[in-house]
């Protein structure tokens, strides 16, 4: 911040000096001083972060990026070329006003809507995403702020709805109970398997949520606004979890 003030009143008196006092000299001598200022900071910032980061993590390659997406919504540019990218182990942040585009860039990541122009990369290769089963078989998942869960079913029917264990023609219903208590004693979710969503709390609705990535073995998981119905105390648990899953690799992209 005081580099900044610096720099700025610098670049305030070189300009005085050239325009409105003829200063040549002066206003010469300005900037110098000015771009020798940012260059010494530049350094000290490029050291500091290969002392924070450590240098390999200085080129970590991407595991996704978005190149140059656009979207219309009949008529409306919703998105115009917009590049993203997300790295494996961190939580990516994807901020903006509300109507900038945000959540529609991720539903373009996760299948939900098909992208005008622009390409996604995996690891460097080339994917075509245009539905969300295409978006899981890529092991990408999102967690939208409208909950995709039912609420009248137990917490293993949401895991596996769509995917369930049959034995014998029929659904192996023991052995799913046995798989999802196996999975949230790993994650550490205090979460009775048995248990029907519409009795969980709002954190612990999450919490399912993300246990069913994990359960499709999403390597990326978006979460759209996920604190915007928790309690503080709750938020404290979102974020626990999703330190974790950072330690595990996982790539969490928060809007």
């Amino acid at each position: 911040e005081e580099t900044a003030k610096a720099l700025t009143k610098l670049k305030m008196r070189a300009m005085l000096a050239r325009c409105v006092i003829g200063d040549e000299d002066g206003a010469d001598t300005r900037l110098a001083e000015s771009e020798e200022l940012y260059n010494s900071w530049h350094n000290k910032e490029n050291e500091r972060n290969e002392t924070f980061l450590g240098g390999d993590d200085l080129n970590k390659r991407p595991v996704l990026e978005m190149k140059g997406i656009s979207k219309r919504f009949a008529g409306i540019q919703a998105l115009d070329n917009v590049d993203f990218n997300a790295y494996a182990g961190e939580i990516n942040i994807l901020i903006g006003e509300n109507g900038a585009g945000k959540s529609t860039l991720m539903r373009i990541l996760a299948g939900a809507h098909t992208a005008d122009e622009g390409v996604v990369l995996i690891n460097g290769e080339e994917k075509k995403i245009s539905t969300p089963a295409e978006a899981i078989n890529e092991e990408i998942v999102m967690i939208y702020q409208e909950l995709n869960l039912i609420y009248e079913m137990t917490v293993t029917e949401n895991m596996y709805l769509g995917h369930e264990l049959l034995k014998g023609g029929m659904i192996d219903k023991r052995k799913q109970q046995e798989n999802v208590k196996k999975l949230l004693e790993e994650l550490d979710f205090d979460i009775d398997p048995t248990a029907k969503i519409e009795e969980l709390s709002a954190a612990k609705r999450q919490m399912v949520e993300i246990a069913k990535a994990i359960h499709l073995n999403a390597k990326v998981i978006i979460m759209d606004e996920p604190t915007s119905s928790l309690a503080d105390n709750e938020v404290q648990v979102l974020f626990r979890v999703m330190r974790q899953l950072k330690e595990q690799g996982v790539c969490i992209i928060l809007i």
